[in-house]
């Protein structure tokens, strides 16, 4: 059941909104959470392919709250920072490489990336929740996310239009956030903020630097392309900075060949 769940939350755009909304508005929302979901794609695949690791673990409550923490940390240190600066240069990504005829959708676009930071939260949560056995737990988590992004999405576009659809995912994103952690440290005990403070606080101060520079910078295509490099170095230069050593620890992790 819990497909069924996630299937009415994808395609409540496509489907409610073919219903209440212009075509056109549909487009601008389709489109919108194309683009957004491109980082957000990450997050979805540590939850398919972190389910069976986690599974395998969970009869070592040590070593799976640690998987379940690596698991979000690597997401902070990677999907987060591009989803939030996908959010800072949307203006000028819809100017000068998709064209401005997208601009309706830059308002959903702004609510749709703070939906799939939430999800670099989520699905490796939820996916854990699974591996536990806890399949119940999971279903209810993601019933009530459904029912409560359908329920606001009905609000929210009577009250400010076809952008309503996105405010709603953006909305709900919190609260199944927090449910999925609450619920997941209550089972493993894992404590997330020593794991993505830093990757959380230089995802930050990125998105401020992109958008005043999207503010204050004469825009082209060219400046779009140093602001980006500068943004990704600026990112780096902080996170090596406060967790260098941290960070090689990490990598030779990954690097070590399997026992």
């Amino acid at each position: 059941m819990t497909w069924v769940t996630y299937l009415l939350r994808d395609y409540m755009i496509p489907i409610l909104g073919g219903i209440l909304l212009a075509t056109a508005q549909v487009g601008y929302l389709n489109w919108a959470l194309a683009l957004a979901s491109v980082p957000g794609q990450m997050a979805q695949i540590v939850g398919r392919v972190s389910f069976p690791s986690f599974s395998r673990l969970q009869h070592d409550p040590k070593l799976l709250r640690e998987a379940v923490e690596s698991s979000v940390r690597a997401l902070f240190l990677v999907a987060v920072p591009a989803q939030l600066a996908l959010f800072s240069l949307a203006p000028w990504l819809i100017a000068y490489v998709f064209s401005s005829r997208w601009e309706p959708a830059l308002i959903p676009l702004y609510l749709l990336c703070i939906h799939w930071t939430g999800a670099n939260l989520t699905s490796p949560l939820v996916a854990a929740l699974n591996a536990i056995g806890k399949p119940r737990t999971a279903l209810a988590l993601n019933a009530a996310w459904t029912a409560s992004t359908l329920i606001l999405a009905l609000i929210f576009v009577r009250l400010i239009g076809y952008s309503g659809f996105a405010l709603a995912y953006a909305v709900t994103i919190g609260g199944a956030a927090a449910g999925a952690i609450v619920l997941v440290r209550r089972a493993v005990g894992i404590r997330l903020w020593p794991q993505v403070r830093v990757p959380a606080v230089a995802s930050l101060v990125l998105t401020g630097a992109g958008s005043l520079g999207v503010r204050l910078l004469p825009g082209s295509l060219a400046t779009l392309l140093l602001l980006s490099l500068a943004m990704g170095a600026l990112y780096a230069a902080i996170v090596w900075t406060a967790e260098g050593p941290r960070l090689r620890t990490d990598v030779g992790h990954l690097m070590a060949p399997e026992a």
